[in-house]
């Protein structure tokens, strides 16, 4: 079998990126949010079932770098975390294969890369929304993971270059962002980065965010355009064809019915 250095390299970065985005993080957390150290010798943990000890603890446990209580909630922060690094090693694998063997679309690929910090930062709020019992954004937080995942698996299905561009999975991209920019224009990114009322970290935050978005939305209708004038036809024409008329209709109003049922209660 032919050795293929492109595919070690994607393998090795593929691998090395659910490693260093966490460690970079919580380094960063420690040099912003300086706090008093545990004393590792006389702390103790009552909130813990020590059922993952089995017979070698009971009653109050001492310290440990880490414990989980075995119950459902448990359960669901476990397989989203295994679900996000799985996806996370696939797909950044696959990317990286596209580009050093330059078959990437790089509008996708701009798109495939700005959507990291969207994904990372809803699987970090999932976490700690069901981590803190704090259920009702955990379901407004699911609503945009949800509906980044789908814009992601479309931008993920046009990465390669030699496959053509479906204008109805391009539509689909703008939509989601535009509702998105929409549902933050009239939310935190006002408040937090407009009016500046927000910290330092939440203004990058809502930036980061809405970047992506703007990005998504503006580079997904470059693609479509594109695509009209290899037709022959303007953008305002070709987006009046009864299906994607049909597709903008379906995205928004399924959004908003979603967006309405899991609204932000922060």
């Amino acid at each position: 079998m032919e050795w293929r250095w492109s595919k070690t390299l994607a393998v090795v970065f593929a691998l090395s990126l659910p490693i260093i985005i966490p460690v970079g993080q919580l380094f960063v957390f420690s040099q912003i949010w300086r706090k008093r150290p545990v004393n590792a010798q006389n702390c103790t943990c009552s909130c813990w079932d020590t059922i993952f000890k089995g017979p070698y603890e009971y009653g109050v446990p001492k310290y440990k770098h880490l414990y989980f209580n075995v119950d459902r909630v448990t359960l669901r922060m476990w397989i989203i975390t295994v679900v996000g690094v799985v996806f996370l090693y696939e797909s950044m694998k696959h990317f990286t294969l596209l580009l050093l063997d330059k078959k990437l679309r790089w509008s996708m690929g701009i798109l495939f890369l700005s959507s990291l910090y969207s994904h990372y930062y809803g699987w970090w709020g999932c976490l700690n929304f069901l981590n803190d019992g704090f259920y009702t954004m955990w379901y407004h937080q699911l609503f945009f993971s949800f509906t980044e995942l789908l814009s992601s698996l479309l931008v993920f299905s046009s990465l390669d270059a030699k496959r053509g561009v479906e204008p109805h999975s391009m539509l689909v991209i703008c939509c989601i962002a535009i509702f998105h920019i929409l549902c933050s224009g009239s939310d935190q990114f006002i408040k937090n980065v407009l009016l500046m009322r927000g910290a330092y970290f939440q203004i990058s935050k809502d930036l980061l965010l809405m970047t992506s978005d703007v990005l998504h939305a503006t580079l997904s209708l470059l693609e479509i355009r594109e695509h009209a004038s290899r037709k022959g036809v303007t953008l305002i024409s070709f987006l009046s064809q009864r299906s994607l008329l049909y597709v903008v209709l379906v995205v928004f109003s399924s959004m908003s019915l979603l967006v309405l049922q899991f609204p932000n209660r922060e």
